[in-house]
């Protein structure tokens, strides 16, 4: 659905442009330090595929140990890390830099199929995790 006047074709329609007033150079720096970081993550986890240890990302828990700015960077946005990364579980320590991986812990919620450890612990919803029981709720 294209709203005023239509074409031909889809294909032939503009894309729109951003307002110039929602560029933040600050968030771009953010995500350029956190799109690299996620380049390190996902060859991890690619190798945890290869080595058949997982066999989609979100049977992964991933253990970032980083100190300073990017410990800082990490722990604004901890809460959509694990969506950042395609994971079931992120843990920011600080300390000098490595990133682990493993399986994740917990069982797979049948809904968003993410890992938890707290699968379950809803009586109404005795399969969901917190996330999926909050959203049904």
């Amino acid at each position: 659905h294209f709203p005023g006047k239509t074409e031909e074709s889809v294909f032939l329609h503009n894309y729109p442009v951003a307002e110039k007033a929602w560029t933040n150079a600050a968030i771009a720096a953010d995500f350029e330090k956190l799109f690299a970081l996620r380049n390190d993550v996902s060859k991890l986890l690619e190798d945890m595929r290869r080595e058949k240890t997982i066999g989609a990302s979100l049977e992964a828990r991933v253990e970032l140990t980083v100190s300073g700015d990017e410990f800082k960077l990490l722990s604004r946005y901890q809460d959509y890390l694990c969506e950042f990364f395609i994971v079931s579980q992120v843990e920011v320590t600080e300390g000098t830099k490595t990133i682990n991986a493993s399986k994740a812990r917990g069982q797979k919620c049948p809904r968003c199929w993410h890992y938890s450890e707290n699968v379950g612990t809803h009586p109404d919803h005795p399969l969901l995790c917190p996330k999926c029981t909050g959203a049904l709720t």
